[in-house]
This record gives C-alpha cells, structure tokens and sequence, in this order.
C-alpha cells in the first residue's frame, strides 16, 4: 500500500510541474534593431568638385532584408533641392554613395535616410554639411 501512496505522490508531482511550466508562445518574432547609420564623408566639406563620393555605413545590425537608402541634397540658405540619384537597395554594411550637380560656392545639406525593408518604420538618418569651392 506505501508503494502505490508513493508512486501516486510522485505521479501528482509531476504533473503538477509540468502544468506550472509556461507555454511558449508561436509564431512571436524577434524585434528588429533599430538602424544607426553614418558615413564617412565628415561634417564641414569643401569639394574642389561638383561631384562627391563618399561611403554611407550600417553601424547597427543588417535588417534581415537589407536597407533602401535615400539621398537628399538641399541649399542650405535657399532650400533649394539638388536632384540626385536616389532610392536604392543594399544588403552591404558599406555602401559607396554619390553627390553630383553641387551648385558652385553654395552650402549644401546632404541626408541620407536608410529604411530597414522588413519593418519600414525602422529607419535612422544623418546629415553632413557640403560646399563646392
């Protein structure tokens, strides 16, 4: 009798434990990290040139579908927009980015917006001052 009292406690324990342990929940996503972005071009340029090359670095990790990034170029004083190529996609940590049709004498604001494309309202900018000389 000792022996069944016993191994009917232990059958209860067990099944006590096991009904106690959280279930986890399905289909639950990790977040994504928010995007930093910078670049290498620095805060104050002076360019000799109308065109510009710089690289516009990921620093945060790489969404798993990559970034879009967008360039906006802009005369500070006037506002006046300077079209650029823009809009692209890339899955690189380095990605080498181009300014061109920099007005003579002008002081530009370059920003580059980057856009994770699995959670779109992941995005991170930065911003460099640019002059034509």
């Amino acid at each position: 009798m000792q022996k069944i009292l016993f191994l009917f406690i232990i059958a209860a324990s067990l099944l006590s434990v096991g009904a106690c342990k959280k279930k986890k929940k399905s289909g639950g996503t990790t977040p994504e990290a928010p995007l930093a972005i910078t670049t290498n071009a620095g805060s104050n340029v002076q360019n000799p040139g109308g065109s510009f090359s710089f690289n516009t670095i990921i620093t945060s990790s790489m969404p798993p579908s990559g970034v879009r990034l967008d360039v906006t170029v802009a005369e500070e004083v006037s506002g006046t927009n300077i079209p650029q190529v823009t809009g692209f996609n890339t899955s690189s940590g380095t990605t080498p980015t181009n300014l061109t049709n920099l007005p003579l004498q002008k002081w530009c604001v370059c920003t580059i917006k980057a856009t994770s494309l699995t959670t779109s309202t992941n995005t991170a900018t930065t911003s460099f001052r640019i002059i034509h000389k």
